[in-house]
């Protein structure tokens, strides 16, 4: 789901999952941009990695945010 609050000029994204899934999926961003291939592609992908990046950037948990991933992961 995604939220727009226009008054900050913020997108919230919720996404089932737990910290697990939160990880999975910025490991997963990150494999398809190491992986890419220059050599082929050439830098025609400049923007994908500018908003790949930003995206993986987002959806790292700060860190207490972290902390309370890995404390209440036991609890589910």
């Amino acid at each position: 789901m995604v939220q727009i609050n226009k008054k900050t000029n913020q997108i919230e994204v919720s996404i089932p999952g737990d910290i697990s899934d939160l990880t999975s999926m910025q490991t997963a961003l990150m494999d398809l941009i190491q992986n890419y291939n220059f050599n082929d592609s050439g830098i025609c992908a400049n923007n994908t990695f500018f908003y790949a990046i930003n995206l993986l950037q987002a959806l790292t948990p700060d860190t207490d945010q972290q902390e309370n991933g890995i404390k209440n992961r036991g609890q589910h």
